[in-house]
């Protein structure tokens, strides 16, 4: 089993001694501005493959759905994944490439593959290492990944609802604390904390804080790591770097609330609504 964050360094050292047959380096670099497959075939970690994990049909209330299980299993098997695989993702997305890259962690997740990692500071940080990039496209045998929805990650609106009374999770608020304020929004989940992924970046190394200053940043934050957790932000992105974090430090029942705010805003009764905190 794969650790689940792995250094530039590590990653360099594995790929000049020869990669294991069963691992695939996956660029999952993603854009809403441009098309980031372009940005790949001009620069990525030698070896690399790419996958678009955010291929889906998109709609005002899911503006970042999750890809239907045929065509992300479509899309996994052309880049050479198999059941058996250790993947390995990056991207050069926002944070270090954590926006993207947990993302689509989270998303091979749900589908049931657990055997993948993501690097620590993705292209940003390997590239300021002076490690190599290239633009050639590796050709690859399609792999025989089979997509299994696993929905211990994910948790919808009717089970949030329901947890506003029975408090059987707590609720991370990963948006900006002016969002979850009610300052440019309508506030916030009742009983949600607030956690925004930034908080969780070494900006000076360009990589995740360590495991104990992330395990600080959750407590400060209000967040038991020992309890179930659901994350949340607007529309599934950056609420997937939080629960990766969570599972770094050891939280066994993490999931997302891929709907986020975007579904909650629009479906929520009036009462589901607060600009207050917890105390």
């Amino acid at each position: 089993m794969a650790k689940s964050l792995i250094n530039c360094e590590d990653l360099y050292k594995e790929i000049n001694a020869g990669l294991p047959k069963d691992t695939v380096i996956v660029d999952v670099s993603w854009s809403s501005k441009k098309k980031c497959y372009e940005d790949y075939l001009k620069c990525h970690i030698p070896g690399a493959v790419f996958v678009n994990v955010l291929e889906s049909e998109h709609t005002d209330l899911y503006p970042r759905n999750i890809p239907k299980s045929d065509i992300f299993e479509r899309n996994v098997r052309q880049a050479g994944i198999n059941d058996n695989s250790r993947v390995i993702l990056y991207s050069e997305s926002d944070n270090f490439g954590f926006f993207a890259s947990c993302r689509a962690w989270w998303t091979f997740m749900v589908y049931g593959h657990s055997n993948v990692s993501v690097l620590n500071g993705g292209l940003p940080k390997w590239k300021s290492l002076g490690y190599p990039v290239s633009s050639d496209v590796v050709k690859v045998l399609p792999g025989s990944f089979t997509a299994k929805w696993t929905p211990t990650h994910h948790k919808k609106f009717d089970e949030v609802v329901k947890n506003v009374e029975q408090g059987v999770f707590q609720v991370c608020d990963t948006r900006s604390s002016g969002a979850y304020l009610g300052q440019d929004s309508p506030g916030h989940i009742p009983g949600a904390v607030n956690l925004n992924y930034g908080q969780l970046m070494d900006t000076g190394n360009q990589t995740l804080l360590s495991p104990d200053k992330i395990k600080t940043v959750f407590a400060d934050a209000g967040v038991d790591l020992s309890r179930p957790l659901v994350t949340h932000c607007n529309s599934g992105m950056s609420s997937c770097s939080v629960a990766f974090a969570a599972k770094l430090c050891g939280s066994e029942d993490v999931s997302v609330f891929h709907g986020g705010f975007t579904e909650w805003k629009a479906k929520a009764d009036p009462e589901l609504l607060t600009k207050e905190t917890p105390k």
